[in-house]
C-alpha cells in the first residue's frame, strides 16, 4: 500500500460535551465553545468543498471523515441529526472525494469522552442495546462508504478530565474496556474492514497488558501536536507522547501518526520527521485542524493542507 497522506475532517461535532455549559465556564476555559454539543447539523458544505478540493491540490491522497450524527442511518434513525444529510447526500460528498482523488475513510468515535452523537445509546454503555447498535451502525457505515479499507473507530481520552464538564461521566476501566474495544474492532473486522483507534491508552498502560489486548491487525494512530519532540520528561510534560510511537514501534504495531497544526504550525512537519527516523511499519500520516467545518475554520484547514504538502516534500527529500 501506497504511504497514505491524510487529513481527518469533521462532518459532525458532536463529539465532546454532552451539553451547552455555563458561560462561566466557557469564559473560564474557551476551548469548550468550540466543541459544545450542537442540536443541529453544524457543517458548512460549501466550505467542506472547498477543503476538498485544497486537500486535492496540495497532493494529499485520503481524508478521515468524523461521520457520527452527520448523517441519518436506516438502520438507527434515532441516530442522527434531524436535518443531517441523507445517505444519498453523504454518498454525494463520497463521489466528490474520489473524484478529486481523495480515498475517503469512515471515523465513528465509540471513546464514552466523544460519544455525545450517539444520543440516547451513549447512555447504555456496555449494554446488550449498546453493542447491537454499534454494529449496526458499524455495518451500515461500512455499505456507506463502499467497503472502505480502514475504519477508524476512536477510543480515545476515555478518563475524567477530560469529561470534567459534562453533566453524564462514564469511564470504562480494565476488562471492560479491552472487551468493548475488541468488540468493536472485530464488528469491522466481520465486515471487511481494518479497525482503526487512537492510541493513547499506551501512554499510561503496561506494555504487556497493551500486548496482550490489542489486536495486531488493529491500527494505531497515538497522536500528539505539541512543538517539541524532546523525549526527556523534566523538559516536555507530554513527552509519554512521543513515547508512544517508540513503544508501538517495539511491540511491532502498524501506525498512522497523527499530528495537528491547531496550537504549532511547526508540529506535523516535525512529527513526520521524527517517525520517519524512528519506526517502522508507518503506513501513512494524517493531519488534524481539531475544527469543526465552518467558514471561521476554513484557513485552518486550508493552512493544515499547506502544513501536511510541507511536510510531505520534506519526507520526499529525506529519501
Amino acid at each position: 500500500m501506497d504511504l497514505l497522506k491524510l487529513m481527518l475532517v469533521r462532518t459532525s461535532n458532536n463529539f465532546w460535551e454532552d451539553c451547552i455549559p455555563p458561560e462561566s465556564v466557557m469564559d473560564q476555559y474557551p476551548r469548550v465553545r468550540t466543541r459544545y454539543y450542537r442540536p443541529h447539523f453544524n457543517c458548512n458544505m460549501k466550505v467542506l468543498h472547498r477543503i476538498l478540493k485544497k486537500m486535492s491540490d496540495c497532493g494529499l491522497k485520503a481524508v478521515l471523515f468524523d461521520v457520527g450524527d452527520s448523517v441519518r442511518f436506516r438502520s438507527r434513525p434515532d441516530v442522527g441529526l434531524p436535518d443531517a444529510l441523507s445517505i444519498d447526500e453523504y454518498k454525494d460528498v463520497l463521489k466528490m472525494c474520489r473524484d478529486l482523488g481523495l480515498e475517503p475513510f469512515p471515523k465513528l468515535n465509540f471513546s464514552s469522552c466523544h460519544d455525545a452523537w450517539l444520543g440516547r445509546y451513549s447512555r447504555m454503555l456496555s449494554t446488550a442495546e449498546y453493542y447491537g447498535c454499534c454494529r449496526d451502525l458499524i455495518d451500515e457505515t461500512v455499505e456507506l462508504f463502499d467497503g472502505p479499507r480502514l475504519f477508524h473507530i476512536g477510543m480515545d481520552e476515555e478518563d475524567y478530565l477530560n469529561q470534567e464538564f459534562y453533566e453524564y461521566i462514564v469511564i470504562r476501566r480494565r476488562g471492560l474496556w479491552w472487551h468493548d474495544l475488541n468488540f468493536l474492532a472485530e464488528c469491522v473486522k466481520f465486515a471487511d474492514s481494518r479497525p482503526w483507534v487512537w492510541s493513547d491508552k499506551i501512554w499510561h498502560t503496561d506494555l504487556n497488558e497493551f500486548k496482550l489486548n490489542m489486536p495486531k491487525y488493529v491500527l494505531q494512530s497515538n497522536w500528539y501536536y505539541g512543538p517539541t519532540f524532546e523525549q526527556d520528561p523534566a523538559k516536555n510534560e507530554q513527552a509519554e507522547r512521543i513515547k508512544g510511537f517508540l513503544d508501538l514501534n517495539e511491540l511491532g504495531y502498524d501506525q498512522l501518526p497523527t499530528g495537528s497544526n491547531f496550537m504549532y504550525p511547526e508540529n506535523f512537519p516535525q512529527l513526520v520527521d521524527f517517525c520517519q527516523k524512528n519506526i517502522k511499519n508507518v503506513l501513512g500520516y494524517m493531519c488534524f485542524p481539531c475544527r469543526g467545518v465552518l467558514a471561521k475554520y476554513e484557513h485552518e484547514y486550508m493552512a493544515c493542507a499547506e502544513v501536511s504538502k510541507k511536510a510531505y516534500m520534506q519526507l520526499k527529500k529525506v529519501k
